[in-house]
């Protein structure tokens, strides 16, 4: 069954733009914008941009994940970095995973064009985008990636990317190392859904990291219900792997 993607605007994408300078209350961008929304910014188009994506079912949560991983870039490098966190929840929480899984396309053309608006507004370098995603947004991550031909954009770093509907599949319909000029990978719940975990266990990336095999996490009990399995979160450890590497 081939599932047509919501449009962005029925999704809603938005973009939630932190700086040293805000590093509390965000500036909420749309894919959409107009060069006067970034240039009221603290936006500084010379330092690296992060894209951090939420994956099923998911949601930007300041006190959730993606705001400790946003809390600790701003911490070891608070004049470094500008840093997106990427909401397409109205796509994501739906109870049909696969709705949300082919949502995933429409989500990364926004991406894209509002990639391609920051370096047409600002002279951003697209070698310096950065796209962090977890579950479903790792697969977003690739589907961005796949829209940048020349330059590359600069790397993705894929958190147990999601496997119902992109095992097996043509690396054209899946994360692949082609999607960035570096791509590198987490696995933290692999397996075949039933018996093991949602994960892609397949290598993906230029490198691929299996922290315990790359199934069940130490510290994650089995819990009953999609919803859980698809939303463990693995954040300090990632993180610092993250920053380090």
């Amino acid at each position: 069954m081939i599932l047509t993607p919501q449009s962005p605007e029925a999704i809603n994408v938005t973009y939630r733009l932190y700086t040293a300078k805000n590093k509390i209350k965000p500036v909420v961008l749309r894919y959409n914008m107009t060069k006067q929304d970034i240039v009221n910014t603290h936006f500084d188009p010379k330092k690296p941009s992060k894209f951090i994506i939420h994956g099923f079912l998911g949601s930007f949560d300041e006190m959730g994940w993606m705001g400790k991983i946003k809390d600790l870039f701003l911490t070891l490098a608070p004049e470094k970095f500008n840093i997106f966190g990427v909401d397409w929840s109205k796509g994501a929480f739906n109870l049909f995973y696969f709705q949300a899984a082919a949502n995933t396309k429409a989500v990364a053309e926004a991406n894209a064009h509002f990639i391609n608006k920051l370096v047409k507004f600002t002279n951003a370098n697209v070698e310096d985008i950065h796209l962090i995603g977890h579950s479903l947004g790792a697969q977003i991550s690739g589907y961005t990636g796949k829209l940048f031909t020349y330059p590359k954009i600069g790397r993705v770093t894929a958190l147990d990317p999601a496997g119902p509907g992109f095992k097996k599949k043509d690396p054209k319909f899946r994360l692949a190392p082609t999607d960035a000029s570096y791509v590198e990978v987490i696995h933290t719940d692999a397996g075949n859904m039933v018996i093991e975990g949602f994960g892609l266990e397949d290598a993906v990336g230029h490198h691929d990291y299996y922290p315990n095999g790359g199934l069940q996490q130490p510290g994650c009990e089995m819990v009953s219900g999609i919803y859980e399995l698809l939303r463990r979160e693995y954040v300090s450890g990632i993180v610092y792997f993250i920053y380090h590497k």
